[in-house]
């Protein structure tokens, strides 16, 4: 009872902050419209929109929480250093956001709560249109589904079920009216068809009627209680009215709460003079960049951490050691075989997802980043994972949290949907006021505050680089 009313008070809560939501946002997106252009020009102006509004929606959440803050400062503290502070914050923000690799491989949905819900799509079959069941789940982001039908929508019905109790003689067909001369099917072994004149044979032997219109079908002598009666038919899709298959589509809530990260720094006075004085450098500015960093990589880390241990897609294992007589370089150019294999086995998991980036530990990127079809990201300023390059078209990226032999293989698709893990933001990055007590130390705090769940370990596939010298005659192994 406690939790029932817990989801339901995490509920509530929710629905009152999301009321005119589409309203919100484009209010949020115009307040904050020349801070998304900076970021979007600092992005060579090709930045994803839903990356903009995320990085508003979070600018909005600091904003208020800085009021907040203000309002409750002593009155020693002056109006001028609210604000160096409000703005500081809101910079140092606008550049952390968008430079998370979540943004690129999970869902993002941004909170507007520290308490709040994310959702899941899931769209089912809504009705029964064998071997379709109504109530099916064509496809979830948090469970899977089955995506590989293929009748669903077609005018073919295959190996629909009629009932039998041993003492009914009439059956009624779902989906009419019916094509003549197309039924097919098996009662106990016999084979059972239509003659396309409304008439039933088993083993070849008239054995009843069918009426098309209405798909009724009529037998001379009851089938037993215990027999098995499946029919494969086609029905009229082009005649109207038409009698066509549904689709049902929901968005399903889940109650999420943010939690936090902290992280405080402390420096002397003498340390901040000297820096400034000899090198023009602000121990602040500087304070405040490594702690953010920090704090983005370790979020990054955090996310692809859980990626990699909770994938449940089949792993595979390559083995680095070259067969005799082969060169090194060449026996690297086999790698691609592991992760088409990869590939493969996600998308038969899944129905319908294949990977579309990975992420290395150190020995695989020693591999990857020696493949000729491998492009460097170019110059990069690493703190924790960040972009090496593109293997081909598929962005690859580097972690200290992935084993120096693994790599993730994972998938995100375009809609807010397609992805099997949510980062739910809520402040990613936010510091408090520069302090400098009587004991001449300097101290400032940073933290962050978000959700996150894994939906569906599916979307995720580990792989393994092994050193087996004994075995240098099979490359890839599953």
């Amino acid at each position: 009872m406690k939790k029932t009313n817990m989801t339901n008070q995490l509920n509530e809560v929710y629905q009152r902050n999301q009321m005119n939501t589409g309203i919100q946002m484009g209010n949020v997106m115009n307040k904050w419209k020349k801070n998304m252009d900076a970021i979007n020009e600092a992005f060579g102006g090709d930045i994803d929109e839903y990356k903009l509004l995320t990085t508003a929606i979070l600018l909005e959440n600091t904003e208020k929480y800085l009021a907040n803050r203000s309002r409750a400062l002593n009155e020693a503290t002056q109006p001028s250093d609210v604000s160096f502070f409000k703005r500081y914050a809101i910079n140092l923000l606008s550049a952390v956001v968008p430079n998370l690799i979540a943004e690129d491989i999970v869902s993002v949905q941004p909170m507007l709560s520290r308490v709040g819900e994310i959702r899941y799509l899931r769209v089912i079959y809504g009705s029964n249109k064998a071997p379709v069941k109504k109530g099916q789940v064509m496809f979830q982001n948090y469970t899977g589904g089955d995506f590989s039908q293929h009748t669903y929508t077609s005018d073919r019905i295959e190996g629909e079920t009629v009932a039998t109790d041993g003492s009914t003689t009439k059956f009624n067909l779902d989906w009419t009216p019916v094509v003549p001369g197309t039924i097919n099917g098996d009662v106990d072994g016999d084979a059972l068809t239509d003659d396309g004149n409304g008439n039933i044979l088993i083993a070849g032997a008239k054995a009843g009627t069918i009426n098309y219109e209405d798909g009724s079908i009529t037998f001379t002598t009851a089938p037993s209680a215990d027999a098995t009666v499946q029919l494969d038919y086609e029905y009229n899709n082009m005649e109207v009215p038409v009698q066509a298959p549904e689709l049902v589509m929901k968005l399903v809530t889940a109650p999420i709460q943010a939690r936090s990260r902290k992280l405080k720094t402390l420096y002397s006075f003498d340390a901040a003079y000297d820096l400034v004085n000899d090198y023009g450098m602000s121990m602040n500015n500087e304070l405040v960049t490594y702690s953010a960093a920090q704090i983005k990589h370790e979020i990054d880390m955090e996310i692809i951490d859980d990626l990699y241990k909770k994938a449940t897609s089949p792993s595979i294992a390559w083995n680095d050691v070259a067969p005799t007589g082969v060169s090194l370089v060449d026996h690297y150019n086999s790698f691609p075989i592991a992760l088409t294999e990869i590939g493969n086995a996600m998308y038969f998991n899944t129905k319908m997802a294949r990977p579309n980036f990975y992420v290395l530990g150190e020995s695989t990127a020693n591999v990857v980043e020696s493949l000729a079809r491998f492009k460097s990201a170019g110059a990069v300023d690493p703190k924790g994972p960040y972009l090496a390059g593109y293997l081909g078209d598929m962005p690859v990226y580097k972690s200290p949290s992935i084993p120096v032999d693994g790599y993730l293989a994972g998938f995100k698709g375009t809609s807010l949907f397609d992805a099997g893990y949510i980062y739910a933001p809520y402040m990613p990055v936010m510091s408090t006021q520069l302090l400098m007590d009587e004991t001449f130390t300097g101290r400032q705090g940073f933290a962050a505050s978000y959700g996150k769940r894994m939906t569906n370990g599916d979307f995720y596939a580990r792989g393994i680089i092994t050193h087996n010298k004994d075995v240098v005659d099979v490359n890839v192994q599953q």
